[in-house]
């Protein structure tokens, strides 16, 4: 399959890393600049041409990032963030503007519900089946909000709060969701980020990693079988040649036309979803 409009991708969104982007294409009415954050898993920070401190060092020039450089330029780099060593408490940190400590999230959640990942009893939680996560002579299960984050109040093991994307989407913001969403445990509501705030979402869900990063596999989707670890919305891309990210990144161009012809102020949240090993 050959994908139109990708070297509009290349121009564009081709590289990926956790930069806070205002475009400062500014609304008629109101001067609100769109935003684009991208999270990448792993990510390092000499790992792009984008400096982010006083210095720039030999390992900036390793890889060639001209679009992050030019969004750097015209944008905001944040130079002074928290980030957690694992998926989960980073990610939805973001979204609750909490401490991972205050949200109690310390480990990544499992796509089932209630389905602890923690280490403890001398087992490994979400590796192994139940009849094996049991305490130890020494260490006791932590409390913990293993099902992840929650908009909405009263759901065991989640943390409660108001999400920051429903706060930009009520602003006013057209809200878009590319990727990796990995909030919650599947059956509870921080898993759909429809529910977060997000207008569109591409590919979000429970899961932390696709069951494969090709469109040659149609992205692990099987026919009458259903995987939480297929990824979604990239039907139009079975069959090609293409990557993960490469689709992704298409579905975000294509996604953001809507509020560019529309003059609306809008949030694109890019979230590369990551192949085994990282």
């Amino acid at each position: 399959m050959h994908m139109t409009g990708f070297s509009r991708s290349q121009r564009g969104l081709s590289v990926v890393a956790p930069i806070a982007a205002a475009s400062m294409a500014l609304n008629a009415a109101e001067q609100r600049p769109n935003i684009i954050f991208f999270l990448v898993d792993d990510y390092g920070w000499l790992d792009s041409e984008v400096a982010y401190g006083e210095e720039v060092y030999p390992n900036n020039h390793r890889v060639r990032t001209p679009n992050m450089k030019r969004l750097s330029e015209k944008g905001v780099i944040m130079t002074n963030a928290y980030a957690c060593p694992i998926s989960t408490p980073t990610r939805t940190s973001l979204m609750s503007g909490m401490h991972a400590a205050h949200e109690k999230i310390n480990m990544f959640t499992a796509p089932e519900i209630n389905t602890p990942t923690d280490f403890t009893g001398g087992t490994r939680g979400f590796f192994t089946d139940a009849s094996n996560r049991e305490n130890d002579d020494i260490f006791a299960r932590p409390e913990w909000n293993y099902n992840g984050i929650s908009p909405e109040p009263g759901v065991p093991h989640t943390q409660y709060m108001t999400p920051m994307v429903k706060q930009l989407r009520d602003s006013g913001y057209y809200t878009i969701h590319i990727g990796k969403g990995h909030w919650a445990s599947m059956g509870t509501p921080g898993v759909s980020p429809y529910n977060m705030g997000f207008i569109v979402n591409v590919a979000g869900n429970m899961a932390g990693m696709p069951r494969s990063y090709y469109a040659e596999d149609n992205f692990g989707n099987q026919p009458d079988k259903w995987t939480y670890s297929a990824i979604n919305d990239l039907e139009e891309y079975y069959g090609s040649d293409i990557n993960l990210t490469q689709a992704i990144t298409d579905k975000a161009l294509k996604a953001m036309d809507y509020p560019i012809e529309k003059g609306e102020p809008f949030y694109l949240y890019m979230c590369p979803i990551h192949s085994t090993p990282l």
